[in-house]
């Protein structure tokens, strides 16, 4: 089964497309990048892809509001790219501008570490599942967001549906 990840791509607050990866040449799609999102759940998307084009160019998020109004407003999966360069851009500055207080709680409720893997954690999770020792395991998703991507955790509170418990 193929799934396809629609992307909205953002650039001074709007949903563009690069030219072939040319910051000088961009065509703007949307004004409204949330309407964009809403329209492609409508026309039936279950999972929506978010690049962070400033944030990339600029190394660190700069369209934090934005991507919480898309999470919000986006009935399945967000996933986000763009500026994430290094485990602070991940735990501060989305986290705490993404993420409210209630929904950082969901992700430490579901995860029994009570913390994100480290760097070396992860690559040496990466090498162990591309090795020949894994070939047991078929279909796994690891999860480097803290399951916020792959389980949704947090969705129910960012998008003001009741937790559980």
């Amino acid at each position: 089964m193929i799934e396809l990840y629609p992307a909205i791509d953002l650039r001074d607050g709007a949903a563009v497309r690069l030219v072939q990866g040319d910051f000088a040449r961009s065509t703007t799609f949307n004004e409204d990048p949330v309407s964009q999102a809403r329209e492609f759940a409508r026309e039936g998307a279950t999972n929506l892809h978010v690049v962070d084009l400033d944030g990339a160019l600029g190394g660190q998020p700069v369209h934090a509001p934005i991507v919480a109004q898309l999470a919000a407003a986006f009935p399945g999966a967000v996933q986000l790219g763009g500026g994430l360069r290094d485990r602070a851009s991940v735990e501060t500055a989305m986290a705490k501008a993404v993420h409210t207080p209630e929904i950082r709680a969901d992700y430490h409720d579901a995860i029994p570490l009570n913390r994100y893997g480290l760097e070396e954690e992860l690559a040496e999770a990466i090498f162990f599942l591309c090795s020949d020792r894994s070939s047991y395991i078929t279909g796994q998703i690891l999860a480097v967001d803290g399951g916020f991507d792959a389980a949704g955790i947090g969705l129910p509170t960012l998008r003001g549906e009741r937790r559980n418990g």
